[in-house]
Parts: C-alpha cells; sequence; structure tokens
C-alpha cells in the first residue's frame, strides 16, 4: 500500500509543479499581452498624428504652389495677395 501512496504522491508533485509552470506562463502572457497592446494604442496615436502632419504637409505645398500667396504684412496686419485686384 505504501508503494502506491508514494506513487499517488509523486503524481500529485508533478501535477503540481505542472500546474504552478503553467499559472507562470499564464501571467507571463498576461504581461505581455498587456505591453504589446500599450504598444499597440501608442502606434495607432503616432500613425494618427503622421496622417495629420501628412495633410498639414499637403496643405502647405499646395499653398507654396499657387500663383496668388497670400502675404501677411506683420507690421501693419494687412493681409494682401500677390495680385492687387484681390487686396482687401
Amino acid at each position: 500500500m505504501s508503494r502506491l501512496a508514494s506513487s499517488s504522491t509523486a503524481r500529485v508533485s508533478k501535477l503540481m509543479s505542472l500546474m504552478t509552470s503553467i499559472n507562470a506562463l499564464f501571467l507571463e502572457y498576461g504581461k505581455k499581452y498587456t505591453d504589446l497592446d500599450k504598444w499597440c494604442q501608442e502606434y495607432l496615436v503616432n500613425l494618427l498624428t503622421l496622417k495629420d502632419f501628412e495633410g498639414r504637409m499637403i496643405e502647405v505645398r499646395r499653398l507654396i504652389g499657387r500663383e496668388d500667396l497670400v502675404v501677411v504684412d506683420v507690421k501693419y496686419c494687412e493681409r494682401t495677395t500677390s495680385h492687387p485686384s484681390q487686396n482687401p
């Protein structure tokens, strides 16, 4: 009977060891998942910021390419264009 008891004890010990290992892996997976989710959120924010900058650069290039560029006289705060007919 003691042989059966020691065999059962060994099996229980192995199962407990296996459960401890599985639990440790599960905790590590949870940490990695949280880190990955945080990185993903940061990536999406950076991607939206980049798309906003791209849109602004397109607008700047469009304004630079126009013939009737808007000129602001800082001293008098008057808005003028390159065409005198369009000045207020």
